[in-house]
């Protein structure tokens, strides 16, 4: 069986974007290489203990900037600093954060939510209740509810309620 993949014809995924600074740049979607070093920088914030199993995270946050700064161009098809990201407001970076995600064909793009199941999918560990609830304390509340939430975790009281 032979197969056959014609790319000759596949078009960029992208949009304008005019930045805080008003500047026009364009958000692509993400190179292989940018990809590559995204799902990299979420499985080394991932903290595995003895048993295989996630223990905590460090970091996880900050794999935002440079994927965005990776998918974004400035009219002279530069990437922009991640010194710059880092200056413009948080939700104008995971704005573009999610776009640029959903721009690669990923159909979960939920700011940090995502990148704790991105996380977790790529280490394949099992994650304990304990874990979650250090995680939902370390993380910004402003990027998400609770993971309690996420996961369908219930508190013991109210289950037995």
């Amino acid at each position: 069986m032979s197969e056959n993949f014609d790319f000759s014809e596949l078009e960029i995924n992208e949009i304008s974007v005019v930045g805080p600074d008003k500047k026009h740049y364009t958000l692509r979607e993400p190179t292989s290489r940018v990809s590559k070093a995204h799902r990299n920088a979420i499985l080394k914030s991932s903290k595995l203990g003895p048993d295989g199993r996630v223990i905590g995270i460090d970091g996880l946050a900050s794999v935002e900037v440079p994927y965005v700064a990776g998918c974004l161009w400035d009219e002279k098809s530069l990437n922009p600093p991640s010194a710059l990201l880092e200056s413009w407001p948080d939700r104008i970076v995971s704005k573009l954060y999610e776009k640029a995600k959903e721009l690669s064909g990923e159909t979960e793009s939920h700011g940090l939510r995502s990148l704790l199941n991105e996380a977790l999918e790529l280490s394949s560990a099992p994650v304990s209740k304990e874990v979650l609830q250090q995680w939902s304390e370390q993380l910004r509340e402003d990027k998400f509810k609770s993971l309690r939430t996420l996961f369908n975790f219930e508190d013991e009281d109210e289950a037995k309620n």
